[in-house]
């Protein structure tokens, strides 16, 4: 099985919006990010999902709007989600987690997992990270785990309703 290399997270997030909300989209694929938000910026598109990171200084400069985010952040406290608008799905987004090989003694997780652990809810590091454009969110191995295999489902879900699976 793969998925054709276009169908990144923002075409998913575009399939989910439409799936909720029967809205009639016509999607544009573009090579990555800068050159959505270019045609964002261009007047060539009349919306597009972006990363916070890359979109925050045109949000600052006044040049774009935020009208929706995947997850609350500080930086943006009053752009609702999926579910502050009443919806029962929340957008997907990227994320980052910390892996051991498999194996790994468990005297060798008993340190790990409480080091990065402590790190993840110190709040000097999380508000340098918020600063980043990303949340920290401190699952435990087992929560990880459970989101990983729904993540899967869902996506292989939506790109066999897309046509995006071979």
């Amino acid at each position: 099985m793969s998925l054709l290399g276009a169908m990144a997270i923002e075409r998913f997030n575009m399939e989910i919006i439409k799936s909720l909300t029967d809205a009639q989209v016509n999607i544009i694929p573009f090579k990555g990010p800068p050159e959505a938000l270019g045609a964002v910026l261009g007047g060539h598109v009349e919306s597009s999902f972006i990363g916070i990171g890359l979109a925050l200084p045109q949000v600052k400069a006044g040049k774009i709007r935020p009208l929706l985010t995947t997850r609350k952040w500080s930086e943006l406290p009053d752009v609702p989600t999926l579910t502050d608008l009443g919806y029962k799905k929340e957008l997907d987004s990227g994320w980052f987690a910390f892996y051991a090989p498999a194996g790994v003694p468990e005297e060798v997780k008993a340190v790990l997992v409480p080091a990065f652990e402590k790190v993840a809810r110190n709040p000097e590091m999380k508000a340098r990270i918020d600063k980043m454009g990303f949340v920290v969110d401190y699952k435990s191995p087992a929560e990880l785990k459970k989101i990983m295999i729904e993540g899967f489902e869902s996506t292989l879900s939506m790109a066999q309703k897309i046509g995006a699976q071979k």
